[in-house]
Protein backbone atom coordinates (compact mmCIF):
# COMPACT_ATOMS: atom_id res chain seq x y z
CA UNK A 1 0.00 0.00 0.00
CA UNK A 2 2.85 2.41 0.79
CA UNK A 3 4.46 1.91 -2.60
CA UNK A 4 1.13 2.04 -4.41
CA UNK A 5 -0.01 5.24 -2.67
CA UNK A 6 3.26 6.91 -3.72
CA UNK A 7 3.19 5.55 -7.29
CA UNK A 8 6.40 3.60 -6.74
CA UNK A 9 7.07 0.23 -8.30
CA UNK A 10 9.13 -2.29 -6.34
CA UNK A 11 11.65 -2.27 -9.20
CA UNK A 12 12.18 1.48 -8.64
CA UNK A 13 13.89 0.81 -5.30
CA UNK A 14 17.67 1.04 -5.58
CA UNK A 15 18.63 -0.23 -2.11
CA UNK A 16 17.04 -2.04 0.79
CA UNK A 17 17.80 -1.38 4.45
CA UNK A 18 17.09 -3.55 7.47
CA UNK A 19 17.68 -3.46 11.20
CA UNK A 20 20.13 -6.28 11.90
CA UNK A 21 19.87 -6.31 15.68
CA UNK A 22 20.34 -6.81 18.42
CA UNK A 23 16.79 -7.76 19.29
CA UNK A 24 14.31 -10.61 19.19
CA UNK A 25 15.92 -13.59 17.49
CA UNK A 26 12.75 -14.48 15.61
CA UNK A 27 11.92 -10.88 14.73
CA UNK A 28 15.39 -10.33 13.31
CA UNK A 29 15.24 -13.55 11.28
CA UNK A 30 11.87 -12.63 9.78
CA UNK A 31 12.84 -9.05 8.92
CA UNK A 32 16.20 -9.97 7.44
CA UNK A 33 14.79 -12.91 5.47
CA UNK A 34 12.10 -10.66 4.00
CA UNK A 35 14.60 -8.01 2.90
CA UNK A 36 17.02 -10.64 1.57
CA UNK A 37 14.23 -12.19 -0.49
CA UNK A 38 13.14 -8.88 -1.96
CA UNK A 39 16.68 -7.66 -2.64
CA UNK A 40 17.90 -10.96 -4.04
CA UNK A 41 14.94 -11.32 -6.41
CA UNK A 42 15.40 -7.74 -7.65
CA UNK A 43 19.23 -7.95 -7.69
CA UNK A 44 19.53 -4.94 -5.35
CA UNK A 45 22.07 -4.28 -2.57
CA UNK A 46 21.21 -4.16 1.12
CA UNK A 47 22.40 -2.09 4.06
CA UNK A 48 22.26 -3.52 7.57
CA UNK A 49 21.71 -1.04 10.40
CA UNK A 50 22.23 -1.51 14.12
CA UNK A 51 18.96 -1.52 16.05
CA UNK A 52 20.73 0.36 18.86
CA UNK A 53 22.06 3.08 16.57
CA UNK A 54 18.62 3.56 15.02
CA UNK A 55 17.18 3.90 18.53
CA UNK A 56 19.88 6.40 19.53
CA UNK A 57 18.87 8.56 16.55
CA UNK A 58 15.67 9.42 18.45
CA UNK A 59 17.77 11.70 20.68
CA UNK A 60 18.94 14.94 19.06
CA UNK A 61 20.48 18.18 20.21
CA UNK A 62 22.39 16.87 23.20
CA UNK A 63 26.01 17.07 24.25
CA UNK A 64 25.48 14.06 26.52
CA UNK A 65 26.37 10.48 25.71
CA UNK A 66 23.43 8.48 24.35
CA UNK A 67 23.03 4.93 25.60
CA UNK A 68 20.28 2.82 24.06
CA UNK A 69 19.36 -0.08 26.36
CA UNK A 70 17.32 -3.11 25.41
CA UNK A 71 16.52 -5.82 27.92
CA UNK A 72 18.58 -8.83 26.84
CA UNK A 73 17.29 -10.96 29.72
CA UNK A 74 19.70 -13.07 31.79
CA UNK A 75 20.50 -9.90 33.81
CA UNK A 76 22.10 -8.28 30.75
CA UNK A 77 21.27 -5.42 28.44
CA UNK A 78 21.95 -4.94 24.77
CA UNK A 79 23.66 -1.58 24.73
CA UNK A 80 25.94 0.78 22.84
CA UNK A 81 27.14 4.31 23.49
CA UNK A 82 26.99 7.17 21.01
CA UNK A 83 27.53 10.91 20.90
CA UNK A 84 26.77 13.60 18.39
CA UNK A 85 29.59 15.30 16.52
CA UNK A 86 27.73 17.95 14.56
CA UNK A 87 25.31 16.02 12.34
CA UNK A 88 27.14 12.71 12.79
CA UNK A 89 26.19 10.12 15.38
CA UNK A 90 29.55 8.71 16.44
CA UNK A 91 29.97 5.30 18.07
CA UNK A 92 31.76 5.50 21.42
CA UNK A 93 31.06 1.87 22.43
CA UNK A 94 30.03 -0.81 19.94
CA UNK A 95 26.88 -2.92 20.30
CA UNK A 96 27.25 -5.44 23.11
CA UNK A 97 25.39 -7.75 25.47
CA UNK A 98 26.65 -6.65 28.87
CA UNK A 99 25.93 -6.59 32.57
CA UNK A 100 24.70 -3.12 33.61
CA UNK A 101 27.53 -2.68 36.14
CA UNK A 102 30.08 -3.41 33.42
CA UNK A 103 28.42 -0.88 31.10
CA UNK A 104 28.79 1.80 33.77
CA UNK A 105 32.57 1.69 33.23
CA UNK A 106 32.03 3.13 29.71
CA UNK A 107 29.93 6.08 30.88
CA UNK A 108 32.37 8.85 31.77
CA UNK A 109 30.06 11.84 31.35
CA UNK A 110 26.34 12.69 31.58
CA UNK A 111 24.30 10.11 29.68
CA UNK A 112 20.82 9.95 28.15
CA UNK A 113 19.33 6.45 28.34
CA UNK A 114 16.67 5.25 25.91
CA UNK A 115 14.88 1.93 25.52
CA UNK A 116 13.06 -0.77 27.42
CA UNK A 117 16.18 -1.71 29.38
CA UNK A 118 15.43 1.32 31.54
CA UNK A 119 12.46 -0.51 33.06
CA UNK A 120 14.55 -3.32 34.50
CA UNK A 121 17.92 -1.66 35.03
CA UNK A 122 17.35 2.09 35.26
CA UNK A 123 17.83 2.11 39.04
CA UNK A 124 21.36 0.74 38.66
CA UNK A 125 22.31 3.62 36.38
CA UNK A 126 20.47 6.23 38.44
CA UNK A 127 22.11 5.08 41.69
CA UNK A 128 25.58 5.12 40.16
CA UNK A 129 25.35 8.23 37.97
CA UNK A 130 22.78 10.23 39.98
CA UNK A 131 22.03 13.51 38.14
CA UNK A 132 24.28 12.42 35.26
CA UNK A 133 21.67 9.83 34.23
CA UNK A 134 18.75 11.12 32.15
CA UNK A 135 15.94 8.75 31.14
CA UNK A 136 13.80 9.32 28.07
CA UNK A 137 10.02 8.86 28.17
CA UNK A 138 8.43 5.69 26.76
CA UNK A 139 7.20 7.45 23.62
CA UNK A 140 10.82 7.72 22.40
CA UNK A 141 11.57 4.01 22.84
CA UNK A 142 10.35 2.93 19.40
CA UNK A 143 12.77 2.38 16.56
CA UNK A 144 11.75 4.51 13.60
CA UNK A 145 11.98 3.26 10.03
CA UNK A 146 13.00 6.80 9.07
CA UNK A 147 16.09 6.50 11.29
CA UNK A 148 17.04 3.24 9.61
CA UNK A 149 16.63 4.96 6.23
CA UNK A 150 18.77 7.96 7.30
CA UNK A 151 21.54 5.72 8.59
CA UNK A 152 21.32 3.56 5.46
CA UNK A 153 21.78 6.60 3.22
CA UNK A 154 24.99 7.44 5.08
CA UNK A 155 26.23 3.87 4.62
CA UNK A 156 25.31 3.90 0.93
CA UNK A 157 27.22 7.18 0.40
CA UNK A 158 30.20 5.55 2.13
CA UNK A 159 30.01 2.58 -0.23
CA UNK A 160 28.84 0.12 2.41
CA UNK A 161 25.90 -1.51 0.64
CA UNK A 162 26.24 -5.28 0.37
CA UNK A 163 24.81 -8.14 -1.63
CA UNK A 164 21.73 -9.50 0.17
CA UNK A 165 23.29 -12.86 1.03
CA UNK A 166 25.96 -11.15 3.16
CA UNK A 167 23.51 -9.47 5.58
CA UNK A 168 23.37 -11.39 8.85
CA UNK A 169 21.57 -10.83 12.14
CA UNK A 170 23.62 -9.31 14.96
CA UNK A 171 22.44 -11.43 17.87
CA UNK A 172 25.42 -10.54 20.10
CA UNK A 173 25.13 -13.89 21.86
CA UNK A 174 24.00 -17.42 21.14
CA UNK A 175 20.33 -18.35 21.26
CA UNK A 176 19.04 -20.66 23.96
CA UNK A 177 18.74 -23.44 21.35
CA UNK A 178 22.41 -23.01 20.32
CA UNK A 179 23.55 -23.06 23.95
CA UNK A 180 21.52 -26.18 24.62
CA UNK A 181 22.87 -27.87 21.47
CA UNK A 182 26.45 -27.08 22.49
CA UNK A 183 25.81 -28.56 25.95
CA UNK A 184 24.65 -31.81 24.34
CA UNK A 185 27.88 -32.14 22.35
Amino acid sequence: NLLKSNNINLNDIDYFAVATGPGSFTGLRVGIATIKGLAWSLKKPVVGISTLKALAMNIRDTDKLICPLLDARKNEVYAAVYEWDGDNLVTVKEDCAILPNELLKSLNKPTVFIGDGIDGYGDIFKNALRDNAVFTPHNLWRIKASNIAKLALIEIKNGNAQPPESIMPNYLRKSYAEIKLNNLS
